[in-house]
């Protein structure tokens, strides 16, 4: 995580001295975290997408990455997961799409020998 360093007036500075068995820093982490969350379910419920998590982002962002092709380390360092076990729970919806990808192909090319067109087709 990285440091931040805020501002607060000497008022408040003066009781976050007093009470020194506070981790002040922790405090502030969990309600930066209360207000994303409420934000990110505002702005979900706005767009129509009904239930969200913040993790639902990060999950997103971490599948389409691999989707995409990007290496498994390159998405490990950029989640900030220190072990590569963490980053490889993502890789089954990737290697879901393969096997999709593998069955629709195997498919159409049973359809193709068979005679069978593939195109889609609209009633």
């Amino acid at each position: 995580m990285t440091n931040m360093t805020l501002s607060v007036p000497e008022e408040l500075y003066k009781i976050m001295k007093k009470h020194s068995e506070i981790k002040w820093s922790e405090v502030a982490r969990q309600a930066m975290w209360t207000q994303a969350r409420k934000d990110i379910k505002t702005v979900a419920r706005k767009a129509g997408m009904g239930w969200i998590h913040p993790h639902s982002l990060r999950h997103f962002y971490a599948t389409n990455l691999l989707k995409h092709g990007i290496h498994v380390k390159i998405v490990q360092v950029l989640l900030g997961h220190s072990n590569i076990k963490t980053t490889s729970r993502y890789l089954h919806v990737v290697e879901y799409d393969i096997r999709k990808a593998i069955q629709e192909t195997a498919l159409d090319n049973i359809l193709y020998q068979e005679g069978v067109s593939t195109d889609l087709v609209f009633f």
